[in-house]
């Protein structure tokens, strides 16, 4: 299941940083950016990277996450609840809670 999930990652445009076991975040988690999007479907706790830079979050989960300007879900957090798409600036990860 960890390389099936890993090779979606991937696959998206996405880097999983870190991950712990638990139950994922129902709905999907969309990053936008100039020219590209990734989405995260059903998204298990943890911290992602994108490949490209996103300035756009539609959070159509079931939870807030946190979105980073750094990578490795450092550097300056913005909070964002689930709801219509909202510019968050220019980030490179994304943490779903556990």
């Amino acid at each position: 299941m960890k390389g099936l999930a890993a090779a979606a990652c991937a696959t998206i445009g996405l880097l999983a940083v870190t991950a712990t076991p638990a139950t994922a975040a129902d709905g999907r988690l969309i990053l936008s950016g100039a020219g590209h999007t990734s989405t995260l479907s059903d998204p298990r706790p943890g911290c992602y990277r994108t490949a490209s830079p996103f300035t756009t979050v539609t959070n159509a989960t079931d939870t807030a996450v946190t979105v980073y300007t750094g990578p490795g879900c450092t550097g300056s957090a913005r909070t964002v609840r689930p709801g219509p798409t909202t510019p968050v600036g220019e980030r490179l990860s994304v943490s779903v809670p556990s």
